[in-house]
């Protein structure tokens, strides 16, 4: 079960994070402040799903292991029935390029190639 949050939910809860000048992890914590913008009953349920897996790793846990986690949530956006043959195939080559890393080590990977990315745009429309 996923949160999908729709684009009006998610602005919300950014700006009620920056109004009050917190995190926007504790801002999706806060059950008073879901209430606040319409989250249903359902995205609830799901939202405290995704952040026990927040909760229970660390940027050194190893990234296959959330992915695990995450995986095996009811409903969840990683398996194929809510991805589809292609896109499974896509997410199937990052679990096993990331598998033997941890989440930090992942991530300062994906954001190397972000910059990459940013900084070749930038040459490109100059």
């Amino acid at each position: 079960m996923a949160p999908n949050f729709d684009y009006w939910q998610i602005r919300h809860l950014k700006e009620i994070a920056q109004k009050n000048e917190k995190p926007l992890i504790d801002t999706i914590m806060d059950s008073s402040t879901l209430k606040q913008i319409g989250i249903s009953q359902e995205q609830v349920e799901a939202v405290q799903q995704h952040l026990e897996i927040i909760q229970k790793f660390d940027p050194e846990s190893r990234f296959a292991e959330v992915w695990q986690a995450i995986s095996d949530l009811q409903d969840s956006s990683l398996t194929i029935e809510a991805t589809g043959q292609q896109q499974q195939e896509e997410l199937e080559e990052v679990l096993d390029e990331f598998r033997d890393v941890s989440v930090a080590q992942a991530l300062d990977h994906i954001n190397s190639h972000i910059a990459f990315l940013e900084e070749r745009r930038t040459y490109l429309v100059n």
